[in-house]
C-alpha cells in the first residue's frame, strides 16, 4: 500500500484529488491537510510514501514546504500539484528537489492518470534506491564478515598463487607454519616449509590440471613452529577460477589433527550427548503432536462458528458492513448491496461517503467524526439519504457502532442500514 499525504488549503480542491487517486488505484491511501504546518504536523507522526502539495498557500507555500521535507525527510517523493504555472515556480520547485511539478490544468482523468504514474515513479525510484543502498550495505556486512571468519576461524585458510607463493593466510595459518602473516605473502612454499613442498607442489600441479578440488587430503611434514615434531594436517585443496574457468588461484582450508585421538574422544562424547538430546527431542515431538491435536480441534471450532456467523451476516434482512474509521468499506453483506446498487465484491475498499446524497454528506462525517472522537460508542435512528449508483435516492435509518480491539483502542465502525418504509 502506498501512502499520500495531500497538501491544499483549498478542500474543494483536496477531495477530488483523494476521491481520483483512491478510485483507480487500489494500492493508494490517500491522507489530507488544509496547511502546510498541518501536513508536518501529520508526517511527525505518521510515516508516508509521498507528498503531493499545492504552491499557493497561505503562511507557508508548497515551496517552503519542500525546503522543510528535505531538512526532515531527505529524499521523501514531493510532487508540486498547483495551478500556478510560472516559470519561474517550477525552477524553483525543481532546484529545491521537487520530483515532479504538474499543474493542475487539462482534463481531470488525464490530469489526475498523469499524476498517478508520476507518484508511482516517484515512490518506485525513492524504494529502488533505498533497496540498492541496503543491497549495498549487506553486501559491505558480507565481506567485512567474510574478513572477519577469515581472520578468526578456527582452522587455517590460505590462498595460494599458480606458483605456490602465498598470496593470503589467516593467522591460524601461520601460526602452523611457524612465521607471521606478514612473512608468508610473496613467499613459495618451498621457501618457508620444505618439508613439505613436495607434496604441495604435486597437489598444485593437479589441481590446476583437472580444475577439480582436492578435499580431505592428509599431509605428514615438520615446520618451523615446531621443529623435529612430525606434523598431521588434513587439507583441502579448492580452485578459484575466472569467468573463463581457468584456475587462478587455490583456496585452502588445513586442519591439524595430530591430537585426532583427543578429538576422537571428545567426538564420541558429543554423540552420547546428542543421543541424550534426541531423546529428549521425542518427548518433545509427543507433546507437540498433541497440542498440535488440539489446536487442530480448537481451529475447527472456530471454523465452524465463523461460517454461522458469516450466514447470519450474509442472511440479514437488513444491510450490514463494516468499515475502518473514516468510512471505508471494508465488509458488506448482500442486502446492503443490493441497497447501493452495486456487487458487493466490488463495494470493498469503497468509501461509503459517496453512496450518500450531497445535502447529507456534511452530517454523515459529523456522525463519523462523533464516533471517532468518542463522543458516543453507537449512534442509532440517524436519518439519511442514500444514493445508490444508478438508481433513485432514498432515506434509510443509520445505526453506528465503534469496533474495537481488545486494548479499547478504536479499529474500525460497524452500520445497519434500514430503508425507511412509509409506516415510518
Amino acid at each position: 500500500m502506498t501512502r499520500l499525504l495531500l497538501v491544499d488549503d483549498e478542500p474543494v480542491l483536496l477531495i477530488p484529488t483523494k476521491t481520483f487517486l483512491e478510485k483507480d488505484n487500489v494500492d493508494i491511501e490517500c491522507d489530507t491537510a488544509n496547511s502546510a504546518h498541518e501536513a508536518l504536523e501529520k508526517l511527525a507522526a505518521s510515516p508516508y510514501d509521498a507528498i503531493v502539495s499545492d504552491y499557493d498557500m497561505p503562511e507557508m507555500d508548497g515551496i517552503a514546504l519542500l525546503k522543510e521535507v528535505r531538512r526532515c525527510y531527505g529524499t521523501l517523493p514531493f510532487i508540486l500539484f498547483t495551478g500556478r504555472g510560472r516559470e519561474s515556480v517550477v525552477i524553483e520547485a525543481l532546484n529545491n528537489g521537487a520530483d515532479f511539478y504538474i499543474q493542475r490544468s487539462g482534463e481531470p482523468r488525464a490530469l489526475y492518470a498523469e499524476l498517478s504514474s508520476k507518484i508511482m515513479h516517484a515512490v518506485d525510484r525513492r524504494r529502488a534506491r533505498e533497496a540498492l543502498r541496503e543491497s549495498e550495505k549487506e553486501a559491505r556486512a558480507r565481506i567485512a564478515e567474510i574478513e572477519t571468519i577469515y581472520a578468526s576461524a578456527p582452522v587455517g585458510l590460505c590462498l595460494l598463487g599458480m606458483d605456490t607463493r602465498y598470496l593470503q593466510v589467516n593467522e591460524r595459518f601461520a601460526e602452523m607454519n611457524g612465521f607471521s602473516v606478514e612473512d608468508h605473502i610473496g613467499k613459495t612454499i618451498r621457501e618457508l616449509v620444505p618439508d613439505v613442498a613436495d607434496a604441495a607442489e604435486a597437489l598444485t600441479q593437479k589441481v590446476i590440471e583437472t580444475g577439480k578440488p582436492v578435499l580431505d587430503i592428509e599431509i605428514l611434514g615438520e615446520t618451523p613452529a615446531q621443529p623435529g615434531m612430525a606434523r598431521y594436517w588434513k587439507e583441502s585443496w579448492v580452485p578459484l577460477k575466472d569467468d573463463q574457468g581457468q584456475v587462478t588461484a587455490i583456496n585452502i582450508v588445513a586442519e591439524e589433527i595430530t591430537e585426532r585421538k583427543r578429538a576422537e574422544e571428545a567426538m564420541r562424547e558429543t554423540i552420547l550427548e546428542l543421543q541424550t538430546t534426541i531423546e529428549e527431542l521425542k518427548v518433545a515431538e509427543e507433546e507437540i503432536r498433541q497440542q498440535n491435536e488440539e489446536l487442530i480441534a480448537v481451529r475447527e471450532e472456530l471454523h465452524a462458528e465463523h461460517q454461522r456467523y458469516v450466514e447470519l451476516f450474509e442472511c440479514a434482512p437488513d444491510g450490514y458492513m463494516v468499515t475502518d474509521t473514516k468510512g471505508v468499506i471494508q465488509e458488506i453483506n448482500r442486502e446492503g448491496a443490493r441497497q447501493l446498487n452495486v456487487n458487493g465484491e466490488n463495494l470493498v475498499g469503497k468509501p461509503l461517503v459517496i453512496f450518500i446524497a450531497k445535502d447529507d454528506r456534511v452530517k454523515f462525517h459529523t456522525l463519523i467524526n462523533q464516533v471517532n472522537c468518542g463522543a458516543a460508542k453507537e449512534m442509532r435512528d440517524r436519518r439519511v439519504t442514500l444514493q445508490p449508483r444508478d438508481d433513485s435516492p432514498f432515506q434509510i435509518s443509520l445505526n453506528i457502532g465503534a469496533v474495537c480491539d481488545a486494548g479499547d483502542n478504536l479499529i474500525g465502525l460497524r452500520w445497519l442500514l434500514r430503508e425507511i418504509t412509509a409506516q415510518d
